[in-house]
């Protein structure tokens, strides 16, 4: 059961929109949030909400689990 990921299998029933997409691509670049919070002209506390909302989308908990369902769907997330 550990070697299960938790994330459901279906795909997306909401799309991301190009800011969710653009804060995954950030994600998968290794960008702190101090950066990417930067880089979206946003506080800290609010790139947090808007990534826990991709999180959710995704059907994901971690930013590694994000990054994964993000490329198994073809979301065209590259890596660093």
């Amino acid at each position: 059961m550990a070697d299960r990921p938790r994330y459901r299998a279906a795909a997306l029933l909401r799309p991301l929109t190009p800011r969710e997409r653009a804060i995954l691509q950030m994600l998968a670049h290794g960008k702190t949030t101090r950066e990417m919070a930067s880089a979206l002209d946003c506080t800290i506390r609010s790139f947090r909400v808007q990534a826990q909302r991709v999180y959710a989308k995704l059907g994901v908990i971690t930013a590694d689990e994000a990054i994964a369902r993000g490329r198994e769907l073809g979301l065209a997330v590259s890596s660093a």
